[in-house]
């Protein structure tokens, strides 16, 4: 690494067994009791104290959501961040369910765009909406699914969500060329999220790292947070969304 640092995972981390091509040193959690911790100052933007790191072992936490941390490895995290076998075997299957639920033949001439919404927590929860935290409406995610169809002769949306979710996407994406998915397993919703041609993103870390992890076009919703409210501060949009993707509102 740039720093000449070894990278570090805890050893008990469901992280390996997702995904195998992990490069990284296992440790023991007794191991880990003397490392200093560094945090983000603001959870949406990109900070360049972690270019100074101290001279000691160091946990890096929590959020590192600006793409500019990882522009320069990109291939590379994408590489290690490839899904095991069991993992892609499940998502395949869960597409392919949905599909033949929803009377849709498999065919290599269809662009599969998926659709991560997430809406129930923050809708649900009066503080985080106080913050300034924002839900993506049906106007986006029905004009970012536009702009793909004039983009792509045929298309399907996949729609992955969580299960609480689902019948507001159902009530809110009427479309013909719309599927539906939730998993228990979020790895496999995730592995969904990387495998379809194209992403659109609605808000949430979930749904960037399934954006940043796909090799096609991302569109996200560029209003996450409510302008004057206590969270729009920390929020760095030119910092947390790569300057390739598409932000509509």
């Amino acid at each position: 690494m740039a720093t000449n640092r070894t990278p570090a995972i805890d050893a008990e981390s469901p992280l390996l067994k997702i995904f195998p091509n992990i490069s990284a040193t296992p440790l023991q959690t007794s191991d880990q009791q003397s490392f200093a911790r560094v945090d983000e100052r603001r959870c949406c933007a990109y900070s360049a104290r972690f270019r100074s790191l101290p001279h000691a072992n160091v946990t890096i936490g929590v959020y590192l959501q600006s793409w500019k941390f990882f522009a320069r490895w990109q291939q590379s995290i994408r590489q290690q961040l490839e899904f095991s076998k069991e993992v892609v075997t499940m998502a395949l299957k869960q597409v392919r369910l949905s599909m033949d639920e929803a009377g849709f033949r498999q065919s290599k001439l269809v662009t599969r765009i998926a659709v991560h919404v997430r809406r129930g927590d923050i809708a649900r929860r009066t503080k985080l909406t106080k913050l300034g935290f924002q839900t993506a409406n049906a106007t986006y995610i029905s004009a970012a699914m536009h702009l793909f169809r004039q983009k792509f002769k045929r298309t399907l949306f996949v729609v992955v969500s969580e299960s609480n979710d689902l019948e507001w996407c159902k009530d809110n994406i009427i479309d013909n060329d719309a599927i539906f998915i939730t998993s228990p397993q979020p790895e496999v919703d995730l592995c969904i999220l990387q495998m379809c041609d194209h992403v659109i993103m609605t808000v949430g870390t979930f749904g960037w790292w399934g954006g940043f992890l796909s090799k096609g076009i991302v569109v996200y919703y560029a209003t996450p947070r409510r302008p004057g409210s206590p969270k729009y501060e920390n929020f760095v949009s030119e910092d947390y969304y790569p300057p390739s993707w598409i932000g509509l509102k």
